[in-house]
């Protein structure tokens, strides 16, 4: 998606605070038009006796998506506040899929699992724990957002701006009659998740929807101390485009 956005292939794409502020230190340059949700991210095991970060021996693998991901970022905060270092359990970091991280964990083939919803919501529907919460370490932060080139933005400034209110729209709908997204969400995954499921994810407690960037000035400024990008932007104003700067995002 990043290949196919700075060669112009795509226009708009999304994902995490950490991919983003990562490709932007190395020259990328592109911008959050809209936040689409904060999560609280979970690292979740099976095995009774791992309890905390300090549980895990070398042998415990943790899947996550990649080394770089919001994902990855968790583990190492977490690491460096119970542990005194925040590489101490990248040895540990298995990537992995999300569903295939589900998979592995139930089955026994990893230790645990550092996902996202809904895939964390159904790891502890079938007897996983939760070992670690993202929300305890960084508090509310986005994880995923819609990001654009700079100069695209620039060139269809009117059209961003509509597809920002659009955004803005369904995210009130979701609110508003979760149980009619659900049914809709429902249908057009051609009957493969139940509208019930769906419902319950939307309206877990963990997972809010919003056009409202949170949190950007801490993952940075973490990026910048454990040498991940080569400084934190002065304001998370740096990191979106105008259509979200009068919203409370922080």
């Amino acid at each position: 998606m990043q290949d196919g956005m700075i060669s112009g292939d795509i226009q708009v794409g999304a994902g995490s605070a950490a991919q983003m502020i990562l490709a932007r230190d190395k020259g990328v340059d592109w911008r959050y038009l809209a936040s689409l949700n904060d999560a609280e991210l979970w690292l979740m095991a099976k095995d009774e006796r791992l309890t905390s970060l300090s549980d895990f021996t070398s042998s415990d693998k943790i899947a996550m998506p990649s080394l770089t991901s919001i994902q990855a970022l968790v583990l190492r905060k977490g690491a460096q506040d119970q542990l005194g270092d925040a590489e101490a359990l990248d040895t540990n970091i298995v990537p992995m899929s999300h569903p295939d991280g589900l998979q592995n964990l139930v089955s026994g083939q990893i230790a645990a699992h550092l996902t996202s919803p809904p895939f964390q919501f159904d790891e502890q529907d079938q007897g996983m724990r939760v070992v670690l919460k993202s929300s305890d370490l960084f508090g509310p932060i986005m994880f995923n957002g819609v990001f654009m080139m700079n100069e695209y933005y620039e060139q269809n400034t009117e059209f961003s701006t509509r597809l920002y209110s659009i955004l803005e729209e369904q995210i009130a709908a979701l609110a508003d009659d979760p149980a009619a997204a659900a049914a809709e969400l429902s249908a057009n995954s051609g009957g493969k998740t139940t509208p019930e499921s769906f419902e319950k994810y939307l309206t877990n407690p963990a997972i809010t929807y919003t056009t409202e960037p949170h949190g950007l000035q801490d993952i940075a400024g973490f990026m910048e101390e454990i040498g991940m990008i080569s400084e934190t932007p002065d304001s998370w104003k740096d990191l979106t485009f105008p259509t979200v700067h009068e919203s409370a995002g922080s």
